[in-house]
């Protein structure tokens, strides 16, 4: 008797995993329903009872949050891979001197994220080998070095951060407000907060 109440617990959990899981497709009850085992004859009717089910509201409910999660984090993803583009700069990743010397930065004395606006980097050495003698040891020479060092498109981030942010429509329809401010400044590396809070006051002030 045990076994078989056990195992009808497991089953009507099955059957509302199945209910829940096909209705958040298309939020339709009957079809949640046949796809949950009902015949499609009292589809409608067990769509609607389950639809009352305590359980059933409780694992929508769940799962629905479950989902705002996933989407507000990838949106907050996309938001910061974007800003960083958008808002990087070129002495980020490269020191002059003051002769016009250009030198690389490592990656660790870039700030943080800034890695990952960098496009391409490409370095190209001459070098010579020296024969060493008795007393000083063979040695490789740079003659010539020379390194091209591309980061990805500030412009077009921009432009698809506003899109995603809604600026592009009639300038009375704006809608950036603190709390998305705030957003986007959560989303990013300290290093960069001032600078991007300072851009997106301008544009909202405009």
């Amino acid at each position: 008797m045990e076994k078989s109440q056990k195992r009808n617990k497991i089953d009507i959990k099955n059957r509302i995993n199945a209910f829940v899981n096909h209705y958040l497709k298309h939020y339709n009850a009957t079809e949640a329903a046949i796809a949950a085992g009902y015949s499609p004859k009292s589809a409608d009717n067990q769509g609607w009872r389950m639809m009352k089910n305590e359980d059933v509201q409780r694992a929508i409910t769940e799962a629905e949050r479950r989902l705002e999660n996933k989407v507000f984090v990838s949106k907050e993803k996309i938001l910061k891979e974007m800003s960083l583009i958008g808002f990087s700069s070129i002495d980020d990743h490269v020191d002059v001197d003051v002769g016009g010397f250009v030198k690389a930065k490592t990656f660790a004395e870039m700030p943080t994220g800034a890695v990952r606006c960098i496009k391409k980097i490409k370095e190209k050495r001459t070098i010579k080998s020296i024969q060493g003698t008795k007393d000083k040891p063979s040695e490789d020479v740079i003659l010539e070095s020379t390194f091209e060092f591309e980061l990805h498109d500030k412009i077009q981030a921009l432009i698809n951060m506003g899109k995603e942010l809604g600026m592009f429509r009639d300038r009375k329809e704006i809608g950036l407000d603190d709390k998305t401010i705030d957003l986007i400044l959560a989303a990013l590396p300290k290093d960069y907060a001032d600078a991007v809070k300072s851009e997106l006051m301008k544009m909202k002030g405009e």
